[in-house]
């Protein structure tokens, strides 16, 4: 197990858990926390890309939400489902993460250094030669159609970093 993605990961479940009881204290259960999440994803199903249809897809999915819990739906709630939509996901890809030895997490509170998008960002030896995945991958904060995390490309300083990182650990 990759101790530096578990820390990372035990520290997500914490937030986690606590935006759960937080989540619950707004609906009434579980079950209507993940309905809600469910219909604010909807905007993401709806959504065609053009500025148009996302702000269409947005209007649809809140007004969804309001229709199913009435009142409680505000812009403040909606930020609380997304956040809390986020922080599931990112633990979703940090899960992927926890048996890849080589994997290394570059950013805050880690020590190789930020990354270039100001987030979290998951290198993986065994995915970054296979020819494939040679990106890392970022957790944002900001939906990218199919979630919060994204491939992406650093730049070669912080790869030759990665890289360095990597080498001495015996890794390459």
């Amino acid at each position: 197990m990759n101790e530096n993605i578990k820390k990372f990961y035990d520290k997500k479940m914490e937030t986690l858990e606590k935006a759960k009881k937080y989540m619950t204290g707004i609906f009434e259960t579980e079950e209507q926390v993940e309905l809600a999440v469910d219909i604010f994803r909807t905007r993401y199903e709806l959504c065609m890309g053009t500025e148009d249809a996302e702000y269409q897809a947005r209007y649809t999915s809140n007004q969804c939400l309001k229709a199913v819990f009435g009142r409680i739906i505000n812009d403040d709630v909606i930020d609380r489902i997304q956040s809390y939509d986020c922080l599931r996901d990112h633990i979703n890809t940090l899960e992927s993460f926890l048996n890849d030895d080589t994997a290394v997490l570059i950013g805050q509170p880690h020590t190789i250094g930020t990354d270039d998008y100001d987030c979290i960002v998951i290198g993986s030896l065994s995915k970054f030669k296979d020819g494939l995945h040679q990106d890392f991958w970022m957790l944002s904060d900001e939906w990218n159609g199919s979630g919060y995390g994204m491939p992406c490309e650093l730049s070669a300083d912080k790869k030759k970093k990665v890289v360095a990182y990597w080498k001495e650990k015996g890794m390459l």
